[in-house]
């Protein structure tokens, strides 16, 4: 995850830390599933990606 300013690959809105955030969000979430302590302790940042699962 680079720190570039263009929009190349990228989905506007999400930015490189959002995406860094959710993916410690879902081994969280993942880690709960199966008896384990959460690591991250971080919020969802981007709640609306569940609309869509």
């Amino acid at each position: 995850m680079g720190t570039s300013t263009s929009h190349s690959g990228q989905i506007l809105g999400l930015t490189d830390d959002i995406v860094a955030q959710y993916i410690k969000f879902l081994a969280d979430e993942r880690l709960a599933a199966v008896g384990f302590d959460k690591t991250y302790n971080v919020e969802n940042p981007i709640k609306w990606v569940d609309d869509f699962c």
